[in-house]
Order: C-alpha cells, then structure tokens, then sequence
C-alpha cells in the first residue's frame, strides 16, 4: 500500500478508535475536555507525520511499522499488549470518571495535562524527524549512523551504551 493511503487509513482508524474510546463511555459528543485531548493528539502526532511523508517517507515507513506484529520476541509482544491496554483502560476510567462524576478536576487542569500531553508527543515525534532511524521497533540498520545533535545531543540513549559493550 501507498505509505500516503497507508497514513491515510491508519490516521482515520486511529481516531475512530480515539473517537470511541472518548465518547461511548461519556454518553455524549458535549465533552470539551475530550475534544481538546483529541486536538492535541492531531496536532502533535498526524501534523509531523504528514511532515514525514513529505520530507522523509522512508523514516514514516519505520515508524508505522511497528506494534506486537513487528516484534520478534514473545515478551515484547506481551509488554506492548499489556502497556496498549492499560492505555486504553486509562482512558476509559478517566472518561467514567467523568461521566460519573468521581471526582473534580477543574479545568485548568485539564488544560495542563492537554499542555503535558502534548509536550511529550511533540518530544517523541521530533526524535523521529531528527533520527530517520528512530522507529517504534529498535533495529539497527546497515547504513544507520550516530545522531549526537538535537535532542541527542542532551541525552544519551540507551541503545548507545549496550553498542559499545
């Protein structure tokens, strides 16, 4: 498939998914927090990867090609379903909460956990953008080189230290 349908396609499924996981469980579409929450999910990750495809289609490539079907080993299979459902399970819970009225967030923050939220996905997808070989299943690839600038030029990734021991 065309990596641009493929983006296509994974963007619409995902936010359906996103769609439903905020809204079915809140009973209504009159929930502003998850409106925001589904802005800035768009902004922070579908915005950089139409960046992607435009300027680097290879490295969009490798970041959608990953999950429990790219992973070799069983225990990485079971981490990633395991952390995928506590995700979804997180969601649902704050939405009930919500709903329900379990308790009383104000809005500003709200706004602060969209702001943190945000900063953390813009992070992660800069990271792609600033290493092509940055994808969600490590491999080491034979033309990969070393990126020490940017954001790794701050900090030392681990995959760093097990290369050289």
């Amino acid at each position: 498939m065309k990596i641009s349908l493929q983006l296509a396609v994974t963007s619409l499924v995902g936010l359906v998914i996103f769609g439903l996981l905020l809204f079915l469980p809140a009973g209504t579409f009159d929930y502003w927090q998850a409106w925001v929450f589904i802005a800035v999910f768009i902004i922070c990750t579908i915005v950089p990867s139409i960046y992607l495809l435009v300027t680097d289609p290879a490295a969009l490539q490798r970041r959608m090609h990953g999950g429990r079907t790219a992973e070799t080993r069983t225990v990485q299979k079971v981490i990633i379903a395991v952390a995928l459902l506590s995700m979804v399970a997180m969601i649902v819970l704050s939405v009930l909460d919500h709903r329900l009225g379990w308790s009383q967030v104000p809005a500003a923050v709200s706004l602060v956990g969209d702001v943190l939220v945000g900063t953390v996905l813009s992070i992660s997808m800069l990271v792609v953008i600033q290493d092509s070989y940055a994808a969600a299943t490590v491999r080491v690839e034979e033309s990969q080189r070393v990126i020490s600038t940017g954001l790794y030029g701050l900090v030392r990734p681990p995959m760093f230290g097990m290369r050289s021991q």
